[in-house]
Order: structure tokens, then sequence, then C-alpha cells
């Protein structure tokens, strides 16, 4: 806002060049660099599309041979990327936008001009559309979608059901984690097994728990735990550190100096001032769980088949109308946890009245 103050004649396309681009470029490397290493490391959707890439190659033929030698041969190839997204990042802050009030929307639309701000709502509402209106639309009014409902919420009800406790459990274990770790800096390392393919985190897990007296683990759902815990903790680690960050310093100083327990600095600190932040932490892991396939698809248990790997079986195979049911099903658990916490946010807010 400042920059802008001071410049009251700055607009349109010299704002963009002075001001918007050199203040964004870092964050724009960080999300570009991001999203390359979570686009090269993903195997469902060209596994789907039957593009040959490398993790999809090294899945196939790990899964077919079960031959650890080549693993970690072609292994180290996966895990370079990942090793130098840390480097990049390596002593860099990420700046998050609620740290700053930044711009009035308005404000900056005024100031770019009609053109910028046109192109710029053009771009989003395509994105939006392109990514949830037709893939929505195409599920819910596609006839087949609501003949097979019925017949796959029978056939799938395990897997429904594996789907939900799979995720819930994870995403409350690995928020759980991250808020008692959230002062250790040394768990950022956690970032490199977010940004390592889910396949070899899979191969990984395979070659440490595949003992036989290891079996009343490895034959559960508890290797599952473990897989989604270690993939997605640098989420919740993130999280917690943030949301500690965001609460007042005064009244930590006051608990810290009252030397009230654990608990009680939780339920009368943290509760109050961030326990939507936390909640959103859990629902971020929640979702990324729900809809994992890569992680869990060589080590998921007998019996234990999730919704997003039924699906991801099924479509090979061109069953459409239990795809797209099941699909249906996914977005339903997805909106399911903010359904919930919009019943709770009414009844505390009718019984405080």
């Amino acid at each position: 806002p400042e920059l802008l103050d001071a410049e009251p004649g700055l607009a349109g396309w010299p704002l963009v060049k002075g001001v918007l681009l050199p203040l964004s470029r870092s964050a724009l490397m960080q999300s570009g660099v991001i999203v390359f290493a979570l686009a090269f490391n993903n195997i469902a959707v060209p596994a789907i599309l039957q593009v040959n890439i490398f993790p999809a190659k090294f899945w196939v033929e790990f899964s077919s041979t079960y031959n650890f030698k080549l693993a970690w041969q072609y292994g180290w190839v996966l895990a370079l990327l990942p090793l130098a997204v840390l480097l990049i990042f390596r002593g860099r802050e990420i700046a998050w936008p609620w740290e700053s009030q930044g711009v009035r929307p308005e404000i900056l639309a005024d100031r770019l001009g009609g053109a910028f701000h046109r192109t710029a709502v053009s771009l989003a509402c395509c994105a939006v559309v392109v990514s949830l209106l037709l893939p929505l639309g195409h599920l819910l009014l596609d006839g087949r979608t609501w003949s097979g409902f019925p017949d796959a919420i029978r056939a799938g009800s395990r897997s429904i059901w594996n789907s939900f406790w799979f995720a819930s459990l994870a995403a409350l274990l690995v928020a759980w984690v991250g808020a008692l770790t959230s002062d250790r800096k040394g768990c950022r390392l956690a970032w490199l097994l977010f940004f390592l393919p889910g396949v070899l985190l899979g191969v990984v897990l395979i070659s440490v728990f595949n003992r036989p007296w290891l079996g009343w683990f490895y034959g559960g759902s508890g290797v599952v735990m473990a897989a989604l815990g270690l993939r997605y903790f640098a989420l919740g680690w993130e999280g917690m550190r943030l949301v500690k960050r965001s609460v007042d310093a005064d009244l930590q100083n006051v608990t810290d100096l009252s030397g009230v327990s654990g608990w009680q600095r939780w339920r009368h600190l943290f509760l109050p001032q961030a326990g939507w932040a936390m909640a959103a932490v859990w629902y971020v892991v929640y979702l990324l769980c729900l809809w994992d396939t890569e992680t869990v698809v060589l080590i998921v248990p007998p019996g234990g088949e999730t919704l997003a790997l039924r699906v991801f079986n099924l479509l090979h195979y061109g069953h459409h109308s239990q795809v797209n049911a099941l699909c249906l099903i996914l977005l339903l658990l997805a909106v399911l946890p903010l359904f919930a916490g919009a019943v709770v946010s009414f009844l505390v807010k009718r019984r405080s009245q």
C-alpha cells in the first residue's frame, strides 16, 4: 500500500512491471517450483491417460517385479528433484498472505486499469470453469452417475468407510504431532517426504516393514497411516507453526509465566484464538489423504482399498457409471467436514445467544 501511495500516477503496465512483478518474483518462483515438483511426481493422471512418464514407469516396473535392486538404482532420480527443491528454499522464509493486509481489491483494480482487470478476471473464470464446473457438471448431469449410484454405494461401502477413517485419522495424527513439534526447526526436512514421489515412499516402507515379525503392522492399516503421516507431516508441522505464530505473543508470555499445563494452554489460549485455523490445517491434510492414490497404491492391505484407489483401478476397465458415482461420493466426503463444521458453528452461536 505504501508504494501505491508514494506513486499515485503509477498505473497499468508500468505498475505491473515496476512494482508487482519485482515484489512477487520470489513467490512466483517458489510456487512454480512447488507445482513443478508435485506434477513431476504425480502418477495417477499420466497412468490413467496412458502417458509414459518416468514415475509411472517406475511404479509399473516395481509393481510387476518387486525388484528392490532396480528400484534403488532408479529411485535416486526421483529423489533428486525434492532435494533440489529443499536446496532452493533453504534459508528462505515463505511469506503467507495473512501476514499483511495488502491492498484493497477495488484500489488495485482501479490502478491496474480496465484491460488488465478484465483479463485477470477472465483468466480466473476460465480456470474455475475448466477445473471445477465442467467436471462437476459432467458428474451431475450424466444420467449414468445417478443410475449407478446405489450399486456404487453397495459395492463400495467398505471403500467409502476406509477412505473416511484413513483420511480423518491420518489428518488428526499429522495435526497433533505437528503441534507437538512445531518449535523444532529440524522438522523442516519433512518437506523432502512431501515432495518425494509417493510410490518411492511406498517402496521404502515395503523394504522396512515387510518382515515376518511385523506382519501385524504391515498387513493392516498401520502401514497406511504411517505412509500418509510421513507424506503429509510437513503440512501439519508448517500449519501448526504458523498457527502458533498468529496467537497473541503477550498472552503466550502470560501463560509461560503462570506455569499452566500443556492442556490448559491449548484449551484457554490456542483454541479460542486459532481453533478454526487448526481445523483448517486438519482439513487440508484430510483432503490430500482422501484423494491420495500414489502413496498407498503399493502398500494397501487386503480389504483396505480406498475410494480413490477404486476409481483409479476401475478407470482402466471403462466402468464409467460406477466411476462417476464413486467420484461424486468422494466429493461428498470432501465437503462432509465443512457441513459438520457449519452445524457445530451454528449450534455454538445459538447456545451463546
